[in-house]
């Protein structure tokens, strides 16, 4: 069985809303994050990383219950 798809653009979007405070119906999946966002690399790379821990791990967790 395969494990339930997730919306990679809701993840990252949350991701993003989470790390800057911008409430996630202010973001847009265009929008640039240095430019529009004044988001710097470091937070940039804050991004990255914990998007693709959620990445990671969220196949894992939706996988549904045996019983």
């Amino acid at each position: 069985a395969t494990a339930a798809a997730f919306d990679l653009s809701a993840l990252l979007l949350a991701v993003v809303a989470d790390k800057t405070g911008y409430p996630v119906d202010m973001l847009k999946l265009d929008m640039d994050l240095e430019g529009d966002l004044g988001i710097d690399s470091i937070k940039r790379v804050e991004i990255g990383r914990n998007t693709w821990r959620l990445i990671q791990i969220l196949p894992g967790l939706m996988k549904p219950a045996s019983g």
